[in-house]
């Protein structure tokens, strides 16, 4: 079962310290497509994927209503109307198999247990040679002053480990900013 914990240092959340941009020049992505956006409580990343997926659509899936809520606002005020949002129990995802044409999960794996059952949640729900990227905190030494605790914080490798066991290949990995990275997966 996957648990979200509460980890996060009061002072800067991952908004603070990545530009959403960043993720539209490294992903396979394109106008088109069908792309979900897990959990990353920063409106401002659905909504510029929202625009980049003119033709496209975005699945914004939460586990907290108010946060989707807000985000149809936020929509409304940008005139999009590609942003569909989803409610998840955190450990299931209501969509359907294949679906997605890639999936964004950002900020959130440090927060939960049970990621191996939520990453073949991921696969299942992307399509055949679809693409996954993972935005996680980059473990450090000693003390922090914001994000999530030392103890929460997932390694590249454990994350290249897991996509690995659900049979996922991957595609690139590289420090995004002196705060995080990305590992970006394809299905096959």
């Amino acid at each position: 079962m996957t648990n979200v914990k509460s980890n996060v240092k009061k002072t800067k959340h991952i908004e603070a310290t990545f530009d959403p941009q960043s993720l539209i020049t490294l992903a396979p992505i394109h106008p088109d497509q069908i792309v979900g956006d897990m959990c990353s409580r920063n409106i401002d990343l659905p909504i510029t994927l929202a625009k980049y997926l003119y033709r496209g659509k975005v699945y914004a899936i939460d586990i907290k209503k108010e946060f989707n809520n807000d985000l149809i606002k936020s929509g409304k005020k940008f005139n999009l109307s590609n942003i569909k949002p989803i409610i998840s129990d955190g450990n299931t995802i209501p969509i359907n198999e294949n679906s997605l044409d890639g999936l964004i999960i950002s900020d959130y794996l440090n927060k939960i247990t049970g990621i191996k059952n939520l990453f073949k949640e991921f696969s299942r729900i992307t399509k055949k040679t679809g693409w996954i990227s993972i935005i996680e905190w980059i473990p450090v030494e000693g003390k922090i002053n914001f994000g999530p605790a030392k103890s929460r914080r997932i390694s590249q490798e454990k994350i290249i480990t897991l996509g690995k066991s659900v049979g996922l290949k991957i595609i690139t990995r590289r420090n995004i900013s002196e705060n995080h990275y990305i590992v970006i997966f394809k299905k096959t």
